[in-house]
């Protein structure tokens, strides 16, 4: 009798829709209006990285998957029907678009920059490319604009997302990670 909150950990613009959409296809207008009370789709805005799995890292389980210790998972504040749960790690916001605007134009433009630059110079690893202080440069600035943006746009302390941008720049130096340039480019 209780809501039932499905956390969408999909990174898909409007992932609640689309899944949203794919589940009421199924169900008659009745059963719609008591979904759409009951169910909360809520988006989560995903940030760990996960380096390429050795087998010594699945450890005679072909399904296990590692991760690196980054253990944040922003989640749409208002996508929830009746109580929040309060699970380690998790961070509820509104507006939500922030989180999902801050990955595409922090995270993921950070990423990609520092992918083709590596690509331009030769190097195989997001690690190797990082650690060109020309690089680093360039990424970290390139960031620190989006950053700028964001901050104004949202009205989120610019501190706050210039620790994160901090944060990420240390991640993409994680060798263990084994991501290339080509890849992420």
């Amino acid at each position: 009798k209780e809501p039932l909150n499905i956390i969408i950990c999909e990174n898909l613009m409007d992932a609640n829709k689309v899944i949203g959409g794919m589940l009421k296809a199924h169900l008659t207008p009745e059963e719609q209006t008591w979904f759409d009370a009951n169910i909360g789709l809520v988006e989560a805005s995903i940030g760990r990285m996960v380096p390429v799995q050795t087998d010594e890292m699945k450890d005679g389980e072909p399904m296990r998957v590692c991760v690196e210790s980054y253990g944040f998972l922003p989640v749409d504040r208002d996508a929830f029907k009746g109580e929040i749960p309060q699970l380690r790690g998790m961070v509820p916001f509104s507006p939500f678009d922030f989180y999902l605007t801050r990955k595409l134009y922090v995270h993921n433009m950070g990423h990609a920059t520092c992918a083709y630059l590596g690509d331009i110079l030769g190097l195989e690893y997001i690690y190797e490319s990082i650690d060109k202080d020309e690089v680093y440069i360039l990424v970290r600035n390139a960031m620190q604009e989006s950053a700028q943006a964001l901050s104004k746009k949202y009205g989120v302390d610019l501190n706050d997302i210039m620790n994160h941008i901090s944060d990420l720049l240390f991640r993409f130096t994680n060798a263990a990670l084994k991501d290339t340039c080509k890849r992420v480019g």
